[in-house]
């Protein structure tokens, strides 16, 4: 209860902020606090969503500057609390979700959460709107940040994760559902200047695709096809008119 009423106080424009700060400092002194903040973003039912997201925010900037040296447990704890939320039903929910889980794989990689890349796969074949969006939420913020570390080997893990991905992010080209084919997309786009060998055996097929994103209803998935690193170098690519 002191926590939730300190991160409302923490959302009003009108607090003692140098206050609240000193108290959300206090309060990171327990070993245990992070859990409470990952509790509050992950089944804080009944509190207000922005609360939840601002427990999320803090969280996320916790783990960037503690997570290495929190007890196993409560690593574990974070870890396990995050992967159900993925698919919260609340867009807002799943995207800060999607936020801490960027920053904690930056920090422990495949390696270390197989069970994230376990996650995400399931939620991509879920056909659950809310839980596919949430996955691809998650990737494309983990593309952003360190796309090379998908494109590498596991051990436990038949195959580079990216090999998964890949395919389902080409699939969600045709998806009716416009954030699930702007979020594909601009995954794919952080690819295009490494050129892993997942997209490129799907060139043809990315290509295709594409062509039809060019002409696609929703202004942002246009701006992502344009924006995309290299395309300006395209009328000069042989491969790439050859498919017009």
């Amino acid at each position: 209860r002191e926590i939730c009423a300190v991160l409302e106080a923490h959302i009003s424009p009108n607090s003692d902020q140098a206050r609240i700060w000193q108290q959300l400092q206090h309060y990171a002194q327990f070993p245990d606090f992070n859990n409470y903040l990952v509790f509050l973003l992950a089944r804080g039912q009944g509190k207000s969503f922005e609360v939840r997201q601002a427990a999320g925010l803090l969280l996320k900037n916790n783990l960037r500057a503690a997570f290495v040296s929190m007890p196993p447990s409560s690593q574990q704890y974070i870890k396990s609390e995050l992967l159900p939320c993925i698919g919260a039903n609340n867009r807002a929910i799943r995207s800060t979700v999607g936020t801490v889980i960027s920053v904690l794989f930056q920090i422990v990689g495949v390696t270390g959460w197989i069970e994230l890349f376990q996650a995400l796969h399931q939620c991509l074949d879920s056909n659950d709107l809310d839980h596919m969006e949430g996955a691809m939420d998650a990737i494309y913020k983990i593309c952003e940040d360190v796309p090379e570390e998908l494109d590498v080997d596991v051990p436990g893990l038949s195959e580079r994760p990216i090999n998964v991905f890949m395919p389902r992010m080409l699939q969600f080209f045709q998806s009716p559902h416009a954030s699930l084919r702007k979020l594909s997309l601009g995954c794919i786009n952080q690819y295009i200047v490494v050129m892993p060998s997942a997209l490129y055996m799907a060139m043809d097929q990315y290509l295709q695709g594409l062509f039809v994103l060019v002409k696609d209803p929703s202004a942002d998935v246009r701006k992502l096809v344009f924006a995309r690193p290299g395309f300006s170098s395209l009328k000069c690519d042989h491969q790439f008119w050859s498919h017009i």
